[in-house]
Order: structure tokens, then C-alpha cells, then sequence
């Protein structure tokens, strides 16, 4: 033992009692402390509001469709079967002598990538009932590049939801010019399950 110095546990026995009295004082505050008063709340006075009723737009009926019957020219294989289409921009032009143009690569890219999307198409009607088929779409582009026509040459899916949504699809798109003049790009869609 150390002359001068005491060997007792009095400063920490000191220290933890100093401790104990301030966490019960914080407590006693904290929770069991005599009720301060809260000022009344008072609520804001309302404001001035005006309700407006916006008017309510229903969608833009679709376009009207044109059904002719694809002729003697359409071949034996798709006689007396009808083709559903868009009507061509009025007067002569751009769309003038169609069939008889020569299309650009970049158009056939267009045309091409738009029959792309007709997968969503044929998602939504997944939904509804399983059906399988291909399409034939025809896109009449004129000398400018804007759309002359859009119709449906073959359908063996027979769904007419499917066929008019790919139809919008066509008809949504802008093209690029074709080489010369004014063409007609078909291409072929078919739409099948995958298998699990």
C-alpha cells in the first residue's frame, strides 16, 4: 500500500451515485414532471378556393375504315378476300403510279422495324384467347416519303383487334423517301405462342 493514498472504491462509489441521480432526475422531468401547459391550437383560417370543372374529353373516334374487295388482281390465292386499308391523300402527287418506285434501304429498315412492334399487338390479345397466323401488310409510301396507304393483304390470324392495332402501328410512322418514286413495301408478320 502507498503511503498517503487511501485503497477504497469511495470516488467510484461517488461517481455512480452522481450518475444514477441525474438519469432519475431526467427521467422524472422527462416523464412523471409536473404538466406543462400546451397553448391552444388554433386552426388556420380557411382559404379561399374555387373548383373548376375541366372539361371532359373523350377519345378521338378511330378512322373509318374502307373495305373493298381485293379483285381479280390480288391472285387465286387471295381472291374474294377482303383488304381493309386507309384511303390515299386526295388529288394527284406524290402517290400517283404507287407499285412503280423503287424503295431505299433505309425505307425497307423503317417498314421493317415497324412490323416490330406489332408484337405488342398481339400480346394484348394473348390475353384474351391463343391464336396463331401471320399478317401481310402492304405500306404504299409516296415519292416524299409520306404514307399513301396502309391495308391488310392477307390475314390468317382473323383477328380483326390484332389486324387494326398492326394497322395503326403502319399508319403512326413517318418513312424516309424511297429511291424514286412511289412504292409499295409488303411484309410478312407472324404471330405465334412460344412454347414453356
Amino acid at each position: 500500500m502507498i503511503q498517503g493514498r487511501s485503497a477504497g472504491a469511495g470516488p467510484y462509489a461517488f461517481g455512480a451515485l452522481a450518475l444514477a441521480l441525474s438519469i432519475g432526475i431526467l427521467l422524472y422531468l422527462k416523464c412523471g414532471g409536473p404538466e406543462t401547459e400546451r397553448p391552444d391550437l388554433v386552426p388556420a383560417p380557411p382559404t379561399a378556393t374555387r373548383t373548376v370543372q375541366l372539361p371532359v374529353a373523350s377519345p378521338p373516334p378511330p378512322p373509318p375504315l374502307e373495305e373493298e374487295d381485293a379483285g381479280s388482281d390480288a391472285g387465286d390465292e387471295d381472291a374474294g378476300k377482303k383488304v381493309v386499308g386507309s384511303r390515299p391523300p386526295k388529288g394527284p402527287g406524290v402517290c400517283s403510279g404507287c407499285g412503280k418506285g423503287v424503295p431505299s434501304n433505309a425505307l425497307k429498315s423503317a417498314v421493317a422495324s415497324t412490323a416490330g412492334l406489332a408484337r405488342g399487338c398481339y400480346q394484348r390479345a394473348l390475353r384474351t384467347g391463343g391464336a396463331e397466323g401471320s399478317i401481310m401488310v402492304s405500306v404504299s409510301v409516296g415519292a416524299d416519303g409520306s404514307l399513301c396507304n396502309s391495308s391488310i393483304g392477307s390475314d390468317t390470324l382473323n383477328n380483326a383487334t390484332v389486324s387494326q392495332c398492326v394497322l395503326g402501328k403502319f399508319r403512326s410512322k413517318s418513312y424516309p423517301r424511297p429511291e424514286q418514286g412511289c412504292v409499295v413495301v409488303r411484309v410478312p408478320i407472324n404471330f405465334k405462342m412460344k412454347t414453356p
